[in-house]
């Protein structure tokens, strides 16, 4: 595994300064990234079916606002779980979803405004 020219300019300006062999320096640094694991876990397969049953609405209504409680509800999902699969969406260009607003309260509801989303 190679590393990225922005750490192999990181590790050259470090070995200028500390007067140290570049190349052994990016030698050792390639060597450690060869043992490195993945980040992270494999998904459930629930989240799984969310984030593709999300990906189909998604696709279905392109340019409709949404609230993620509306989202969660058409996909019989929790909140959470369609925030975290839109999010995800988003993070790995697979979704375009863009914040346009929030809604107004109502005279005496508390907490916060839900966020209003829209499907480009």
């Amino acid at each position: 595994m190679t590393i990225s020219a922005s750490v192999q300019e990181k590790a050259k300006t470090f070995a200028k300064t500390n007067k140290i062999s570049q190349s052994k320096l990016i030698e050792f640094l390639e060597s450690l990234s060869v043992g490195a694991k993945p980040v992270g876990r494999k998904a459930s397969q629930s989240t799984l079916e969310i984030r593709q049953r999300i990906s189909k609405w998604l696709d279905e209504n392109k340019g409709k606002s949404f609230t993620m409680k509306d989202l969660a509800k058409h996909v019989n999902a929790s909140a959470l779980d369609a925030t975290n699969a839109v999010k995800w969406l988003q993070q790995s260009n697979k979704a375009s979803v863009q914040m346009v607003g929030k809604l107004d309260k109502l005279p005496g509801q508390r907490g916060k405004r839900a966020a209003i989303y829209c499907v480009k």
